[in-house]
């Protein structure tokens, strides 16, 4: 037996053994009321008899042998174990240290790779459930809509970090799903007449402008600012392929890179506070946030000759890679266009709602916009909204 699965068997006795000693903990201060629902809460029955099924794993036979050797138990038994204390966030930051000392496991919504690499789930879901109508049916809405008004459109699909890093993912692998579906999403895009820029060739190159050698961060979902650097490089190669280059005001601008500091990446908070007992989390990553210059505020008295009477001909929308300055992604558009960008992009929010925004709320005339660049990370499409038709 390896000695993987020695370690679930033993965190899967500590649970039980832990369960029973809480629910005699209950059943000691409130009587028999308080320790039968705790006991048939650890052995997966609901207050009304029947059976709860598993949080974790979807399986609601937990507590066989196979199931404890194999792991599938654990994470239900840690659930079910969790729900059943009155200390609840002691005993999930207990217990999620334990498993990440066992087996650097943090909680659902992450994955642990190899060197401090963190990864999202939700790169791994098939549907995660935010596109409620036909996908090919949006996007020709979009861009109708937009031509409808004499603007061009432009998709930005930015690939998965556990496709293009799935060599620092460990003992994890992407789907076929995950892996087909970049160039189904592109295929799309084409038969659709969107024209869109392809970032993997950029994303694998290992070379870019920030010193590093990965287009992400490694406990962040997001890309460097280097890998935002490389996607608006990209993104005006494909601007100038299809002659939508020639439509903008130009401008003059360039980056400025910021002050290096630590930063505490989003997938850091799916592990438990502090690591485990014996195993420390992964080290913050190092972020030397950009930020976008003009002439005119290099030469305060030029601003009105230069920018005053001119419109803003370039809008960016998409999620919390465009909005967040700690990537720079709007300030390298600006200077690889060299043009201004007006920044509809929100955080929290998915791709879709910002671009139903923007067509609902009047900026992008009022603007004078000529070109939309849609940024949508690729988790947000569905696998089957990208499969080839059955005849």
């Amino acid at each position: 037996m390896s000695h993987d699965r020695l370690y679930r068997i033993l965190f899967a006795c500590l649970l039980l053994a832990l369960g029973a000693v809480g629910a005699l903990a209950l059943a000691g201060m409130d009587g028999p009321s308080r320790a039968e629902p705790a006991l048939s809460a650890l052995a997966g029955e609901s207050d009304s008899g029947s059976r709860a099924p598993d949080a974790d794993t979807g399986d609601d036979t937990v507590g066989t042998f196979a199931s404890i050797v194999d792991g599938s138990a654990v994470a239900g038994l840690q659930t079910r174990f969790e729900r059943a204390l009155p200390f609840r966030e002691f005993a999930v930051q207990a217990l999620g240290r334990l498993r990440w000392d066992l087996f650097r496991e943090g909680f659902r919504g992450v994955l642990a790779g190899d060197d401090g690499w963190l990864f999202s789930t939700e790169e791994f879901s098939p549907d995660l459930g935010s596109l409620e109508e036909d996908l090919p049916g949006l996007l020709a809405s979009v861009r109708d809509a937009l031509a409808a008004r004499g603007v061009d459109l432009l998709v930005v699909p930015v690939p998965a970090k556990a496709v293009i890093e799935s060599g620092r993912m460990g003992r994890y692998r992407p789907t076929p799903g995950m892996l087909e579906r970049h160039g189904r999403f592109l295929a799309l895009l084409g038969s659709l007449g969107i024209p869109a820029a392809d970032l993997e060739p950029a994303f694998r190159s290992g070379t870019f402008r920030d010193g590093r050698a990965s287009a992400f961060l490694r406990t962040d979902t997001h890309w460097t600012p280097g890998g935002a650097a490389a996607a608006a490089r990209a993104v005006a190669e494909a601007v100038d392929r299809a002659g939508i280059g020639e439509r903008l005001t130009h401008g003059y601008f360039w980056t400025e890179w910021g002050n290096t500091r630590p930063h505490e990446g989003d997938l850091l908070s799916f592990l438990p506070t502090g690591g485990g007992w014996f195993r420390k989390p992964p080290e913050p990553d190092l972020l030397n946030p950009p930020r976008s210059l003009d002439r005119s505020i290099a030469d305060a008295a030029s601003f009105d000759a230069l920018f005053g009477s001119q419109s803003i001909p370039v809008a960016l929308v998409g999620t919390s890679y465009s909005a967040s300055g700690s990537w720079g992604f709007e300030a390298f558009l600006k200077e690889e266009l060299l043009a201004d960008v007006l920044n509809l992009s929100a955080e929290g929010r998915g791709p879709f709602e910002p671009m139903l925004d923007a067509l609902a709320g009047g900026q992008l005339e009022s603007a004078g916009t000529v070109l939309v660049i849609w940024e949508i990370p690729e988790r947000y499409i569905p696998f089957a909204a990208l499969e080839p038709a059955r005849p």
